[in-house]
């Protein structure tokens, strides 16, 4: 039988409760590893997983990843190129160990969140041999601040470049 300060580790929560597009439904156990408590929720698309009550209540899991896969199915470029860029300059900038990106402050501008106005602000992939740029290394990720660029652009773009 598990001891009061189990029980007590346990997040506030009750079936019912809903979060995002995650109903809770039951406890399921204590982690003992990481002291989390799990928790069984039923999605808004009907599927039911199992995971840490934190990252629930939290917000940094809103569904059972129906959210993704929805985004992917609507604009229907997941896989190209031009989602690759996407994906990867909000990837890097997020991770704050990322220290050209991140750790430096750069950000993604709020319109580019959505995959759709990214597009629409730079355009198709040019194609083998270019890639995004910012022009102001020191900038963010913003219309105004990013073009496709080849290598030798990129390369004479550099922190570290220096006029001949």
């Amino acid at each position: 039988m598990a001891n009061e300060t189990q029980y007590s580790k346990i997040p506030k929560m009750a079936p019912g409760q809903k979060y995002n597009r995650l109903l809770t439904i039951k406890f399921v156990l204590m982690d003992s590893r990481y002291h989390k408590a799990r928790w069984k929720f039923r999605c808004d698309c009907g599927s039911e997983i199992i995971t840490f009550a934190n990252v629930v209540r939290s917000g940094k899991t809103k569904s059972c990843g129906c959210i993704g896969t929805e985004a992917k199915i609507k604009h229907g470029r997941a896989g190209t190129s031009i989602y690759t860029t996407w994906n990867n300059i909000r990837r890097r900038c997020r991770n704050k160990e990322s220290k050209y990106y991140g750790a430096r402050g750069i950000t993604v501008c709020d319109r580019w969140y959505k995959f759709e106005n990214f597009l629409e602000d730079m355009g198709e992939h040019p194609g083998n041999g270019f890639s995004i740029d910012r022009i102001d290394n020191d900038g963010n990720y913003e219309p105004g601040n990013c073009r496709w660029a080849t290598v030798q652009q990129q390369a004479n773009n550099k922190r570290n470049s220096r006029a001949a």
